[in-house]
């Protein structure tokens, strides 16, 4: 059961949009609220490229600087957050690298999510510096609710339909666990859909055997009954389309989706930028919130 999730915050402009949804998020589930902001310690070396440098600062005097300002932002969000819930809000000044830096914190306190912001434009093909949500993405197995900008939380009951894609295939379904326990938490409805897609990758029609549309059917109905024997409202879906993203953007409108739930490969770099992703294009289209978890297949 989901009782618990971390917002990673990074100091920027973005952080009160995603603050608001976390905000709306923890007050319509009743989850406890983490904050958490990664410092990143600077190396030795860094210091000959400052004017620390030729000032007689010691590079751990730097660093310390940054540190307490780090947690001087993080400690007053908090507290502004904690009195706009009504409930406590605990802040947490990470150190080391993003990704083993919040895995270690998220282990060690048992929290079942991480929110990120979607920051786009990260360097050519995907090659530049990593944002929050891919370290967490391509380094860990941690589910990842990331939250576009345009992303608003549901008025009125909050979170009610979460959309999970799934091919027929076991990595598929390594997001359903999660997307089960956020559905529990928030009382919404799961949809599951399988997409039939008559072009492939690279834009060539592709055919499908006769009675696929049965199997997947089978498949999908054997996913919603174990789902159903734990009070879950399960709909499926079985759709024909052009492409997957297709499909999905869809449904999203068909269904008045909140949320979308997926698998990814955690594919970067050349293999994204050339293949595209599913998530990425997602997000772009239908501004709504991701919950993604790296398949370790």
């Amino acid at each position: 059961m989901l009782s618990s999730f971390l917002v990673s915050l990074d100091e920027s402009d973005f952080d009160e949009q995603i603050l608001h949804y976390a905000s709306a998020l923890a007050r319509s589930a009743d989850i406890a609220l983490h904050l958490a902001h990664v410092h990143v310690p600077y190396p030795p070396t860094q210091v000959m490229t400052t004017q620390y440098g030729w000032e007689g600062v010691d590079m751990w005097q730097y660093d310390e600087q940054d540190r307490e300002k780090e947690w001087g932002y993080l400690d007053e969000t908090a507290k502004r957050v904690s009195e706009e819930l009504g409930k406590p809000v605990t802040p947490a000044l990470l150190v080391g690298q993003v990704a083993a830096a919040v895995e270690e914190y998220v282990k060690t306190h048992g929290i079942g999510l991480v929110v990120v912001g979607a920051h786009r434009h990260r360097g050519l093909l995907g090659l530049g510096p990593e944002a929050v949500e891919d370290a967490l993405l391509h380094h860990t197995d941690l589910p990842v609710l990331i939250v576009p900008a345009e992303a608003g939380f549901p008025t009125g009951d909050g979170i009610q339909r979460i959309l999970v894609p799934l091919d027929i295939s076991e990595r598929a379904q390594t997001i359903l666990q999660p997307a089960v326990e956020l559905a529990q938490a928030t009382g919404a409805e799961l949809i599951l859909l399988h997409v039939m897609p008559t072009m492939s990758a690279v834009g060539i029609p592709v055919g499908h055997l006769p009675g696929r549309a049965d199997i997947a059917e089978t498949y999908l109905e054997g996913i919603a009954e174990g789902l159903r024997e734990r009070s879950i409202v399960v709909h499926r879906r079985v759709v024909e389309q052009t492409t997957p993203v297709q499909a999905i953007l869809d449904v999203i409108r068909e269904e008045r989706v909140d949320l979308i739930a997926l698998t990814t490969d955690g594919h970067t770099g050349l293999k994204r930028a050339l293949w595209g992703s599913v998530s990425e294009s997602v997000l772009k289209e239908s501004h709504k919130p991701v919950l993604l978890e790296r398949s370790m297949a």
